[in-house]
């Protein structure tokens, strides 16, 4: 059964929040707005990124930076966000790397296609995708100096040494999600 516990009146406004900033902004990645707008204020037009999980938020960054790679392990997701991307006239800014399941169901080699990128290229990562306490050890080298790296949701993947409140939220007997 799905802890209900978080289920405050505070937690539902902000989801009811969440839910019209949203419908107002549809292609704003799901992150927290205040996190957006410091994002939009970082990103610059020369800015290189990298986002494991494509979605909307790889038409939000591919509008701000200058060349955006985004990992995806889904290729009917990937076909959908390349034509949005397509269809707004921002092919040529992203890299859209598709990391398929080979036929024995190893996991998508999103760390992988990390490690492929230069050391210090990158001026901001987002890890939304598989695999994403892996996935941001990965990406350290690969962030410059200054840069910016969001873990979406770590509470979901990395373990916790103190207990929280937050759903789903993974603690020290459980381990990080990717070692599991």
């Amino acid at each position: 059964m799905r802890p209900v516990r978080h289920l405050s009146p505070r937690y539902i406004w902000s989801r009811i929040l969440w839910k019209a900033y949203h419908r107002r902004f549809p292609f704003a990645p799901y992150l927290n707005p205040q996190i957006t707008q410091t994002l939009d204020r970082l990103i610059g037009s020369n800015s290189q990124g990298l986002e494991t999980g494509s979605g909307s938020s790889t038409i939000w960054f591919a509008e701000r930076c200058g060349h955006l790679t985004s990992i995806e392990h889904d290729a009917i997701w990937a076909k959908r966000v390349t034509d949005w991307l397509t269809e707004r006239g921002l092919s040529e800014k992203v890299a859209v790397t598709l990391c398929e399941r080979s036929p024995e169901g190893t996991p998508p080699s999103y760390v992988d296609t990390i490690m492929n990128l230069p050391e210090s290229s990158l001026d901001f990562i987002l890890i939304d995708g598989k695999k994403r306490d892996s996935c941001a050890l990965a990406a350290l080298p690969r962030i410059k100096p200054g840069g910016i790296i969001i873990v979406d949701d770590v509470h979901r993947y990395i373990a916790r040494t103190k207990p929280s409140h937050a759903p789903f939220a993974r603690d020290m007997p459980n381990g990080n999600a990717s070692s599991k």
